[in-house]
């Protein structure tokens, strides 16, 4: 059996990658919502059971923290289905918003490995050519 196109293979694993990422991301969601909960409740944040011995900048940093991860989680809960989605089925604006948004995976440092060979992958001239076409819808 021929092995499949190189840029159809790397289109499917970046298809995969972004339907794994949004798993992650749902979890990523809940665990925010939790340490949410946990801050407000716990004894280093705001709520009524806060001691007033903890530190108001460790306050601070810590809601700040809090609503990154969570602004992050909602954004790529919503991104990743639709990258998936567009690579899938070979849309040319795929190509751009999955790069963007593995350039923006980047930023966090987080499965790095994974962020950049998204990156070098849907960069690649063949792939470019695979989403543009329109033999491949």
């Amino acid at each position: 059996m021929p092995s499949p196109h190189p840029a159809q293979f790397h289109i499917r694993v970046n298809v995969a990658l972004q339907i794994a990422l949004a798993v992650l991301h749902l979890l990523l969601a809940i665990g925010a919502a939790l340490a949410a909960v946990l801050f407000y409740f716990g004894d280093a944040g705001w709520g009524p059971l806060a001691a007033d011995a903890v530190d108001g900048d460790k306050r601070v940093g810590n809601l700040i923290t809090i609503v990154a991860v969570a602004t992050w989680s909602v954004v790529g809960l919503v991104w990743t289905p639709l990258n998936a989605y567009g690579l899938g089925s070979r849309r040319p604006w795929a190509q751009a918003s999955t790069s963007a948004y593995w350039f923006l995976s980047c930023a966090t440092g987080v499965l790095l490995p994974f962020s950049i060979y998204g990156l070098l992958s849907l960069g690649r001239a063949d792939v470019r050519e695979a989403l543009d076409s329109d033999e491949t819808r």
